[in-house]
């Protein structure tokens, strides 16, 4: 058999054909699925409160109830989380990278770990929060409550902290804020 027959599944009586167009919806459903995550993904975590090492990239979870939600080690880069309610949640090692975090709840939030490069996290409450060895690279803190927040070994490089309440928050260098 001929390597034109072998690549197109012919038989060597049959005349090779052009090769199949790629389904136009296969392409859209890789794209839809690299930028949102499948919905039972999401109705997992809304019913169940936890969803560690899950892939919710780019997920839209504004203004959610997550409180004490268990999302350890999960990928949410470029979720929108705006408003949302994550008090007492486990986010350790949890990627937020360019994520939005404006006004969330993050009040005794376990972020230890975690990748918030870029994330928008004004307005924040992260009250008594562990970012302890977190990356805050070119985080938007301004306005944000870290009122005894632990950022002990905490990258702050280029973090916006214009207006942040630092009260009683122990200073990546270990040192406590006044």
């Amino acid at each position: 058999m001929s390597l034109i027959a072998l690549a197109y599944g012919c038989s060597p009586n049959n005349q090779p054909q052009a090769a199949p167009k790629p389904s136009t919806t296969s392409v859209s459903t890789t794209a839809t699925s690299k930028t949102q995550p499948p919905s039972s993904t999401v109705k997992r975590l809304l019913e169940t409160n936890e969803c560690p090492k899950c892939d919710l990239s780019g997920v839209d979870l504004r203004d959610a109830d997550l409180r004490g939600a268990e999302l350890s080690d999960a990928d949410l880069e470029g979720a929108n989380l705006q408003g949302a309610n994550l008090s007492k949640a486990n986010l350790e090692e949890i990627d937020l990278e360019g994520a939005n975090l404006r006004g969330a709840d993050l009040r005794r939030t376990n972020m230890q770990d975690s990748t918030l490069n870029r994330a928008n996290l004004s307005e924040a409450n992260l009250d008594s929060a562990d970012l302890s060895t977190a990356n805050l690279d070119q985080a938007n803190l301004s306005q944000a409550n870290l009122t005894e927040a632990n950022l002990k070994e905490a990258n702050l490089t280029a973090a916006n902290l214009k207006g942040a309440k630092l009260t009683g928050a122990t200073m990546p260098d270990g040192t406590t804020h006044k």
